[in-house]
């Protein structure tokens, strides 16, 4: 069950072709920002419409003072993990 948010949020979404996309070197497909603070509290890499991240989470979540809640590593919408670089997901819940 998704927490409802009570604060008011801007979504800046890219979108190629119909859908989610953005090479990550140009940064997230969606990102979410808390309109009265400011902070980004959601991050999206998406390629081709799946969460995709090379080298760090596709998914971050923060809270509105910009604490990391969660971080998930996908690779074409699947949950990956390099063994060098930590686990999948990262919960601070």
């Amino acid at each position: 069950m998704r927490r409802q948010h009570t604060r008011p949020r801007t979504e800046i979404k890219s979108f190629v072709r119909g859908q989610l996309h953005r090479d990550g070197e140009d940064g997230p497909a969606v990102i979410v920002f808390d309109n009265e603070t400011g902070v980004i509290v959601e991050e999206q890499y998406r390629r081709d419409g799946k969460r995709h991240r090379q080298g760090g989470p596709a998914y971050i979540r923060r809270d509105e003072t910009g604490k990391v809640l969660l971080g998930a590593r996908r690779l074409d919408g699947e949950l990956h993990r390099d063994l060098r670089k930590g686990r999948r997901v990262r919960c601070a819940c």
